[in-house]
């Protein structure tokens, strides 16, 4: 039987891996002092993370620098049924933490550390391309600051998490990663956030290689919603799950069409889309350049894009090709 692990790890437990990296250029062409001053200047925005539960029983992961008041991202079911958290940095120095908020429909959480050393991890990529270099940082089976290497293997998985949540969007690579990745980045070789290291492919438990993150994008909108809601907080044990997440879209009902994009059926009143101009009938066949062949494209394209972003449609009316641009709405 096939198994998604997640890489956190608990004691004594198997625990997933994920990655998803991306390159502005090719990290192989690297020599070794340019690599080794690269990670230099990224590890210490890494850090790696304990969680203990009620009844001792530890985990570990990975997280993210998010900002410069200390906000750390990293995932849901690394921190989330922990009791008291601790944060090793790059020094070696351990702090406590707390929960800021838990989105496990995304398995995304976001904790803080007063006073945190260490710069936020800067620079993003939102639209990463299958074969680029993507490099993972992270603390598997407990040994902090470990770099692997690799691409990004594929784009737009849906894979199920943890507590069974459906997770779209996903970027798959290869990047070698084990338990205690959980919670890391995966970058570019110009240091830029690719994904969130989340799981991995692994049949009767022996990984195969094939692990997905978390897109960077989904990543920055997810944890500042979480942040922005937090309020004043409190310390471990407290835990505040974020509400349910709202669904990007542009208020259409559309069905697939053999690969061939998705045709309108009904066009929502008041919507994003009516805004627009969009018909019945109109075959939506590229969202942002992306080709679109079915409702999974169409709906990960809508989460790339963010609600208040906006989408760039091609699509086809009558044998013309028409061009509109629609701002991304929350759907409830």
């Amino acid at each position: 039987m096939v198994k998604r692990w997640l890489i956190s790890m608990g004691v004594g437990l198997a625990a997933v891996v994920a990655a998803g990296p991306v390159a502005a250029q090719d990290c192989r062409a690297f020599g070794s002092g340019d690599l080794a001053r690269l990670y230099q200047r990224l590890a210490p925005s890494v850090v790696a993370i304990t969680g203990r539960d009620s009844a001792g029983a530890q985990t570990i992961g990975s997280g993210i620098i998010w900002d410069d008041r200390g906000h750390i991202v990293t995932n849901a079911h690394v921190v989330g049924r922990a009791h008291s958290l601790s944060v090793a940095v790059a020094d070696g120095s351990a702090h406590p933490a707390r929960l800021i908020g838990l989105a496990r429909d995304q398995d995304l959480a976001v904790i803080a550390v007063a006073g945190l050393p260490g710069p936020a991890l800067s620079g993003r990529v939102l639209h990463p391309a299958i074969g680029q270099s993507v490099l993972a940082i992270g603390n598997p089976f407990g040994l902090s600051g470990s770099l692997s290497t690799g691409i990004v293997a594929g784009v737009a998985r849906t894979i199920s998490g943890a507590d069974g949540a459906t997770l779209d969007d996903m970027i798959q690579t290869d990047a070698a990663l084990n338990p205690g990745n959980s919670g890391g980045p995966l970058l570019d070789c110009a240091g830029r956030l690719v994904g969130l290291n989340t799981a991995v492919l692994a049949p009767q438990g022996h990984p195969t290689g094939i692990g997905f993150a978390l897109a960077a994008g989904r990543v920055d909108r997810i944890a500042a919603t979480l942040v922005a809601g937090a309020g004043a907080g409190g310390d471990i044990p407290v835990t505040r799950d974020a509400a349910p997440l709202p669904k990007a879209g542009i208020g259409i009902y559309g069905i697939e069409d053999a690969g061939a994009g998705i045709v309108v059926e009904e066009v929502f009143p008041g919507t994003a889309a009516a805004a627009a101009g969009s018909r019945p009938g109109d075959r939506i066949t590229h969202v942002n350049g992306t080709t679109i062949g079915g409702l999974r494209d169409f709906n990960g394209a809508m989460a790339a894009t963010g609600i208040g972003h906006a989408a760039a449609l091609r699509l086809l009316r009558g044998g013309r090709v028409i061009h509109l641009t629609v701002r991304v709405m929350a759907l409830s």
